[in-house]
């Protein structure tokens, strides 16, 4: 795939998205999605670290190489249309970033790590319904919380759930 489709594809696959929010069904499964999220994050800034700090919810993407990015005519399509749903910043953010991703995900300076798709388990989380908020250093979702200044810790763990990619 080219860098074009593959970030077609994600602008596509974000945009099928029901983003009316419903009554979470799965709340074990959302959970697990997050954690997931938060162990790829942390997998990731364990390779660029320290010389290109990651939080949660940073733009991974950006770490990697800040001069690829999505078309930016893409990005406000993207944003624009997010607008008309009660999606929160971080997870605005989220989209925005999974689309940048998508633009280097095949690259050479990304498939040397061998690492998972960082933001696949959000994705998923967003397609199955579900959703999450960040307030004062902890991160909600489906009732769950986690918190954001021990994250780094879940690099060591195993996969909480599998994933595709």
């Amino acid at each position: 795939m080219t860098n074009y489709t593959t970030t077609m594809s994600m602008y596509h696959r974000i945009l099928a998205i029901d983003w009316r929010r419903k009554t979470c069904t799965d709340s074990d499964f959302y959970i697990d999605l997050m954690a997931e999220y938060l162990r790829r994050s942390a997998l990731w800034a364990k390779v660029l670290a320290p010389s290109h700090p990651i939080r949660p919810f940073s733009d991974i993407a950006a770490s990697v190489d800040p001069t690829i990015r999505a078309d930016s005519d893409l990005v406000k399509a993207l944003l624009d249309y997010l607008n008309q749903f009660p999606v929160n910043a971080t997870e605005k953010r989220v989209c925005e970033q999974a689309l940048h991703w998508a633009v280097i995900d095949n690259m050479p300076q990304v498939k040397q790590f061998a690492l998972p798709d960082p933001y696949e388990p959000l994705l998923v989380l967003f397609e199955q319904g579900g959703t999450f908020r960040t307030e004062h250093g902890w991160i909600d979702v489906a009732g769950g919380g986690f918190q954001m200044r021990n994250w780094h810790d879940y690099a060591e763990k195993p996969p909480f759930v599998e994933l595709n990619k």
